[in-house]
């Protein structure tokens, strides 16, 4: 499990560098708005990792982790990193049970 979380957290810490250099050096009119949106990622992120350490991949944490990351890729990019207008992106599901078009994996049964 450590060794995953530092693979995604290494992956995510370059690729959010790397994105913000970009708009900074692009003078992207959303580069504040960014980098406030992915600090608060990475805390979220701290704390999930946190949490999946001292209870394990549950169901319920791994459902948690899919509506926020569905609702980053349906809200954060298309809307900051890309500009799209707000109007024109669909809503992000208001929570994990909503999102029936994917389907979340179910755990097997401990015992």
């Amino acid at each position: 499990m450590r060794v995953f979380l530092s693979f995604v957290e290494t992956h995510l810490y370059l690729h959010v560098t790397y994105e913000e250099l970009l708009m900074r050096r692009t003078g992207h009119p959303a580069a504040v708005q960014g980098r406030a949106a992915h600090q608060r990622l990475a805390a979220y992120g701290e704390g999930l990792r946190a949490r999946l350490l001292s209870q394990g991949p549950t169901q319920p944490l791994l459902e948690e982790l899919h509506h926020v990351m569905c609702t980053w890729l349906l809200g954060h990019v298309p809307r900051v990193d890309l500009g799209v207008p707000l109007a024109a992106t669909p809503a992000p599901a208001p929570g994990p049970a909503a999102d029936t078009a994917t389907p979340l994996p179910r755990l097997p049964q401990a015992g």
